[in-house]
């Protein structure tokens, strides 16, 4: 517990309310080297988010398929199945994917990153977007609204919202 306490000191950030929108980046390389790495920083921008939200991710992803212990746990076409092979033999990698789909499945999770990813990201449950502008027509037709908060969070990988 006393340790616990120490690294919410150190990378825990008071915030007041959750957010409509949060605009996260994972604070770059090697943070964004690959997905694996990126749900650090999808996990703390979902924290700030309200349920059904609305989270921009800005990650490049150049080894976005490794590892394969990770990238291979998006292959079962529900997320029942993927459970209960994880519950069968359960691995990190595994779980980070399945708690991947299941923040995908709460909100809207766009992932702004290169091109030839979007494939991926559509597979692990996200919306893939290119540039800023698509992904920010995409949030906004989300949101349904023109009146909503945001919460950027630059350095998202090592930034742990705390509702106070």
């Amino acid at each position: 517990m006393a340790g616990t306490k120490i690294v919410d000191e150190i990378y825990g950030v008071p915030i007041t309310a959750q957010a409509d929108l949060v605009v996260s980046s994972a604070g770059g390389f090697p943070k964004d080297i690959n997905l694996y790495q990126g749900v650090k920083t999808i996990d703390n921008a979902y924290m700030a988010a309200k349920p059904g939200g609305v989270v921009i991710c800005f990650m490049e992803l150049p080894d976005i398929m490794e590892p394969a212990e990770f990238s291979d746990w998006f292959k079962y076409p529900t997320m029942l199945e993927h459970e209960m092979v994880l519950r069968a033999n359960f691995t990190i990698p595994g779980f980070l994917a399945y708690r991947l789909l299941d923040i995908a499945r709460q909100l809207s999770l766009i992932i702004v990153t290169k091109k030839e990813n979007a494939e991926f990201i559509r597979k692990a449950g996200m919306i893939p977007a290119v540039t800023t502008e698509e992904a920010l027509t995409i949030a906004k037709e989300k949101l349904g609204r023109k009146d909503y908060t945001i919460t950027v969070m630059t350095t998202a990988a090592n930034t742990v919202p705390v509702l106070k």
